[in-house]
């Protein structure tokens, strides 16, 4: 079994950004009917987390050039759904980030475990901290999360919260883990180029001259390549493919970027 944290940040106080200032004019903006201001400032942020250029629109350009009006209005018109409760933000986070995209990890990822536990959407719960306004979610320059953890361990109230994650090692990408990534990359381009050349995609996927950071720019290319005009006959070739990619997978290895080097020997 597996315990998925999932909901536990956004129904306890966490909207955009741990209770701070940003997150105190968002929940202004909101309360004023502004909502297309806290589209705006989601998708400049999202923009300019994937973006290698200091242009946030980088994707918008590439896969929905023109459109940037249409999607503020979507997106704010989205959110004032939810204007009437009592912190509308947190209520549009959970119902289209966590429910659409954050809920793969319970589904998708945790899915080998024989059951997944998901205690922070008890429905008693969420309806409770649905109910809570900003302020009360945020007291004492506390987010609820924090305050209900220091009571319940009151042991450890005295040890500070860590904000975000913990950085991943850096890695060795040693020479093998290098050509495997290669290869595997030009196995996608060859898949991908139905109507373009193989190296032409290739190309793309290696983000020369492309305006997004190099996992997102893959990342977003295979998925527009293989959605777009995606058939039944299409749909059976990718899954073929990619059992043709998991046959030629290290078997119990999660990656070999992060292996130690042998003792007595160079670092690649």
């Amino acid at each position: 079994a597996a315990y998925d944290g999932i909901g536990g940040d956004v129904l306890s106080g966490d909207v955009l950004s741990r209770g701070d200032e940003t997150d105190r004019m968002a929940v202004g903006w909101a309360r004023a009917g502004d909502f297309r201001r806290i589209a705006k400032h989601m998708i400049d942020g999202h923009g300019r987390v994937i973006s290698a250029t200091a242009d946030p629109r980088g994707a918008a350009d590439l896969y929905s050039p023109g459109a940037d009006e249409e999607a503020l209005d979507y997106v704010a018109e989205a959110i004032a759904k939810h204007a009437d409760a009592p912190n509308p933000i947190q209520v549009f986070f959970i119902m289209n980030r966590t429910r659409r995209e954050i809920s793969f990890v319970a589904r998708g990822v945790l899915s080998s475990a024989g059951a997944v536990f998901s205690p922070y959407i008890d429905e008693d719960l969420a309806d409770f901290c649905f109910s809570l306004p900003w302020e009360v979610s945020n007291m004492r320059e506390k987010t609820f999360h924090d305050e209900v953890t220091d009571r319940a361990y009151p042991e450890f109230a005295h040890v500070p919260f860590e904000n975000g994650f913990t950085s991943d090692p850096t890695p060795r990408t040693p020479l093998r883990h290098k050509l495997k990534s290669v290869v595997d990359m030009a196995r996608v381009a060859r898949f991908m180029a139905t109507d373009t050349s193989p190296i032409e995609e290739f190309s793309i996927l290696l983000g020369l001259g492309r305006p997004l950071g190099q996992g997102f720019n893959e990342t977003m290319h295979i998925h527009d390549r293989l959605v777009d005009g995606l058939s039944p006959t299409r749909a059976r070739d990718l899954l073929a493919f990619a059992d043709a990619l998991q046959q030629h997978r290290p078997r119990h290895l999660v990656s070999d970027s992060y292996m130690p080097p042998v003792s007595g020997t160079a670092r690649d």
